[in-house]
């Protein structure tokens, strides 16, 4: 798998994509099983209520909605909610949780029964699955047609700029087909006659940026911090191929320290914290998996299954207090503090392996 970057608009990308009937049918993840993500999502829904204020009975549709934890929160404001999400068991939990979810990808036919059944949409939110999509031009020209003039479109995405800054290497999977970044988004959005009228930065996916836009016939303004963004990106030399080499360095010489720390362990006394997409990326590219003896997981439906390709077996949480049990590699790195808080009666040692190698053990 290769990561590109187009010289000319700044866009980046990797160079496969996995057919989403694949990928999302038999999805396992649930935003309910990330405690800052439900935490996350009551704020986020409180934005959304204040940019919509004003409107008569707005309706709000997410689209790749899991189990609904957006709009639960945003139908505890009073908003009309409605969730579009391709996994067919997270939508139906979502539907008997009492969140209106439709079990299909967004496509020409949702748009046309939402409009027949729910009306035009105020807002329209992607949360971490724009960057998923491989025909975007088509999925924003569905996105325009489901939207009340005026009305909000809303991207919240990990951004490029933190992914590079803060080392979030192992966000490059199968999944994320695109790494975005304001430059090459306000060009995108403006082929597609909208405007990108606001930015703003979250904390979610290791540095993640909410990107606002609306149909170019109703708003073309511009706030200053999308004029900001651009000027910081180019300070940074966001779109040099330079910063690129410097950020595969980096990660070589994490991958490095990492191994030399597990080098004094047996295999059997390691075990890896977390059982994403994110870990697999991790374990392969740092070449861990002759030092792990077990993944475990928070997320009950991923216990019993397997590492992909690796076959690294997935446990519960309660394995690291299994005798012999020296070091837990916190693959899910970027939830540390909360798994070191939740089993600080392990006498072991934690390794934090990004940004930077962190050894911690319980005094």
């Amino acid at each position: 798998m290769n990561l590109y970057l187009c010289r000319d608009c700044g866009f980046v990308q990797i160079d496969c994509v996995v057919d989403p009937e694949t990928i999302y049918r038999d999805y396992l993840f649930v935003t309910t099983s990330s405690l800052p993500l439900q935490k996350h999502f009551e704020s986020y829904a409180k934005d959304i209520v204040m940019r919509l204020s004003g409107r008569a009975d707005p309706l709000v549709v997410d689209l790749g909605s899991n189990e609904g934890t957006l709009l639960r929160e945003v139908s505890k404001l009073g908003l009309r909610v409605l969730g579009v999400e391709p996994a067919i068991e997270i939508a139906e939990k979502a539907n008997r949780d009492g969140v209106p979810t439709l079990p299909e990808f967004f496509d020409k036919k949702i748009v046309e029964y939402v409009k027949q059944t729910h009306g035009l949409a105020d807002a329209v939110t992607v949360n971490n699955l724009f960057a998923n999509v491989d025909d975007l031009h088509s999925f924003v020209a569905n996105v325009k047609d489901i939207l009340k003039p005026g009305g909000l479109f809303i991207v919240e995405s990990s951004y490029l700029g933190d992914m590079i800054e803060n080392m979030v290497f192992d966000f490059i999977y199968h999944e994320h087909l695109s790494y975005l970044s304001v430059k090459p988004l306000k060009k995108f959005f403006e082929q597609q006659e909208m405007s990108l009228i606001d930015v703003l930065r979250v904390d979610t996916k290791g540095g993640s940026l909410r990107y606002y836009a609306r149909n170019l016939s109703t708003d073309n303004s511009t706030t200053l911090k999308v004029d900001e963004w651009l000027k910081l990106e180019n300070k940074k030399e966001l779109y040099e191929i330079t910063r690129y080499d410097q950020y595969a360095e980096k990660i070589l010489k994490g991958k490095s320290d990492l191994n030399g720390f597990l080098s004094n362990y047996q295999k059997e006394s390691v075990i890896g914290y977390g059982a994403s997409a994110t870990s697999t990326t991790l374990i392969y590219h740092y070449d861990l998996s002759n030092k792990l003896d077990c993944l475990v997981d928070d997320n009950p439906a991923k216990v019993s299954t397997f590492s992909p390709g690796l076959n690294i077996p997935v446990r519960e949480t309660k394995e690291i207090y299994r005798a012999g049990v020296e070091v837990v590699v916190i693959l899910a790195w970027r939830y540390a503090k909360e798994i070191i808080q939740k089993h600080s009666r392990f006498n072991g040692v934690f390794v934090i392996p990004l940004p930077e190698l962190v050894i911690h053990q319980e005094s």
